[in-house]
């Protein structure tokens, strides 16, 4: 099996489809491409040598194939970045139009993307991403010590919410609050019921995350980024979709558009839109989501507190 340009593809494709099926042949993989950031891609690269596989890195310099005339050409058309990627092989060259390229370099360089465990004295919060035709995601978020932590992520497709409910229980998290987008209120046209209804009689109350703007919510998530911590092991799926998540380029202006490419990238950084945008309003910062302790909120759930100064307090 031969993937070419696997920095571009979901990283669940090998070890789910393709790495049973070469069992019944006794086959190999090889993976070819361009870097495209420190994604799934770089991983697999940087384990290779770990696990005795062989990996080899071309630059345009070891090959040779290329005239100097050819590339002093490229290198006046091309951003620095582009050229570094393309012809140098560059982990670290940021993705084009890729909205937290700067966010995840500096996670890196800070060591906010590391081994990040469950503690046990603090609940656990969940914010949703909802699919019908396409996928569900959960990410599992700590707030301790003035640092959001997310500790676990899951994402699949073509299951019921059903399904979603019964991984929360099977994790053993002791659980705060849950999150939801708006359209979880939708009323699906066969049960006359909407999937927040569904949700209660299965033993979840979610809460609605505000409808903002799509951009005002990536705007926001850049701004919250550096309070963030991730698991490198069990969010390396969310870590590589987040990293080639990206402006839309309009082929016939010769720009970006002002909004997202939707792809399977799409599904974990709304996610981490949602957990932004939670309380959120425009001009007033973030609000924070303090755990629920003994004796308060007998109903559950948590107390949303915004700035002190806002002379505002709701549940």
């Amino acid at each position: 099996m031969v993937f070419d340009e696997y920095s571009q593809q979901p990283s669940n494709i090998f070890t789910e489809i393709i790495r049973p099926a070469l069992s019944d042949h006794s086959g190999y993989s090889i993976w070819i491409g361009t870097p495209k950031g420190k994604n799934e891609f770089y991983k697999l690269y940087a384990q290779a040598e770990e696990k005795d596989w062989l990996r080899t890195l071309l630059t345009v310099e070891d090959t040779g194939i290329l005239p100097d005339e050819e590339l002093r050409d490229a290198k006046k058309i091309m951003s620095k970045d582009e050229y570094e990627q393309e012809f140098y092989c560059s982990f670290e060259a940021a993705i084009k139009g890729a909205f937290y390229a700067d966010e995840l370099a500096r996670a890196r360089e800070d060591g906010r993307i590391t081994d990040v465990p469950y503690e046990k004295g603090h609940p656990v919060h969940t914010w949703w991403d909802l699919g019908i035709s396409d996928s569900t995601v959960i990410g599992f978020f700590q707030n301790i010590a003035n640092q959001w932590r997310l500790i676990d992520y899951y994402e699949n497709s073509g299951e019921g919410l059903e399904h979603y409910i019964n991984y929360l229980q099977d994790k053993g998290y002791i659980y705060g609050s849950h999150f939801a987008p708006h359209d979880i209120e939708v009323r699906e046209l066969g049960s006359g019921q909407s999937r927040l209804e569904t949700a209660k009689r299965l033993g979840i109350n979610f809460r609605i995350v505000p409808n903002l703007d799509v951009m005002e919510g990536i705007n926001a998530a850049r701004r919250r980024f550096g309070t963030l911590w991730i698991d490198e092991d069990k969010c390396s799926y969310f870590l590589n979709a987040l990293s080639l998540y990206r402006k839309e380029w309009d082929d016939k202006r010769g720009e970006f558009k002002p909004r997202p490419y939707h792809d399977w990238t799409s599904h974990g950084a709304d996610m981490l839109r949602y957990w932004a945008v939670t309380n959120y309003e425009k001009g007033s910062g973030v609000t924070v989501v303090r755990p629920q302790w003994k004796g308060y909120n007998k109903g559950g759930g948590v107390k949303v507190i915004r700035p002190a100064n806002s002379g505002y307090f709701r549940k």
